[in-house]
C-alpha cells in the first residue's frame, strides 16, 4: 500500500492531504494484489466510507530509461506516469475533501520507483521550506509517500521532500505508530519553485525498501 503526502505549513496552521493509493504490487514483487485490497472501513461515517471507495487501485508504468532528479518534469515518459489526484484530507480534518489541489505521478523506471508531485498554493510567497537537516522538514511545507512493501499494515518506508528540496526518511511501525529516525535510505529527491506552488520529484530504489526485484 502507497500514501501520498502533501503538507502545509502556514502562520502556524497545518493542513494535511493525503490519497490513500492501493497499489498493485505485481510488477513490484510477488505478493497478491488482491491481498492489498481489504480495507477496514468500522468505525466510519456512512460520508467518510464514500470518501474512502473512492481510491484507487492502480499500477505503475514501468520503463527503462534515465532519470534526472531535478524537480523538473520534463522527461517525456511523465506523460505515460500513474496519475494520482490528493482529494481527501487526513488532518485536521478526517477523510474530508482536500481544500487545495496536489497531483502526484508514479512509475517504475528499471529498478527505481521515481514519483512527482505538484503541489499548487493559492499564496505561494507563504510557502515554507528553509534549509534544514536531513529529517527535519516536518514544519515546512513538504510532500511524501509511505510505502508497505507486502501489504500488512506493519511497517512502512516514508520519504518527504520540502519544498526547497530538503529530505527526510524513516521506517514507521504500523503498530505502535513509533518511527525510527535512525535509518537513511540512498535516494535522490529535487523541488522547484513555480508560480503556483512548487514541483518535486523522487527517485528511490527499490533495494532500500527490501522489494525484491522481478
Amino acid at each position: 500500500m502507497i500514501c501520498f503526502w502533501e503538507w502545509r505549513c502556514k502562520l502556524l496552521k497545518r493542513s494535511r492531504n493525503v490519497a490513500v493509493t492501493l497499489l498493485s504490487l505485481a510488477c513490484l514483487c510477488t505478493v497478491n494484489a488482491a491481498e492489498t485490497a481489504g480495507l477496514d472501513l468500522s468505525g466510519l461515517s456512512e460520508a467518510e466510507k464514500r470518501l474512502v471507495k473512492q481510491i484507487k487501485l492502480v499500477t505503475p508504468v514501468q520503463i527503462e530509461g534515465h532519470v534526472v532528479v531535478d524537480g523538473v518534469l520534463d522527461e517525456p515518459f511523465w506523460k505515460d506516469a500513474t496519475h494520482i489526484e490528493l482529494t481527501i484530507e487526513t488532518y485536521p480534518a478526517n477523510l474530508a475533501p482536500a481544500p487545495v489541489k496536489t497531483d502526484a505521478w508514479i512509475l517504475r523506471v528499471n529498478d527505481d520507483i521515481v514519483v512527482g508531485f505538484k503541489a499548487y498554493d493559492p499564496n505561494p510567497r507563504a510557502i515554507q521550506a528553509p534549509l534544514r537537516d536531513r529529517d527535519g522538514i516536518e514544519l515546512d511545507d513538504y510532500v511524501g509517500f509511505s510505502f508497505d512493501p507486502d501489504g500488512k499494515k506493519l511497517r512502512t518506508y516514508e520519504f518527504y521532500v520540502s519544498a526547497s528540496g530538503g529530505q527526510a526518511d524513516w521506517i514507521r511501525n504500523r503498530v505502535n505508530g513509533k518511527r525510527s529516525r535512525d535509518w537513511d535510505a540512498n535516494w535522490e529527491a529535487a523541488a522547484v519553485s513555480v508560480t503556483n506552488g512548487y514541483v518535486a520529484e523522487m527517485r528511490i530504489p527499490l533495494s532500500e525498501m527490501d522489494v525484491p526485484l522481478v
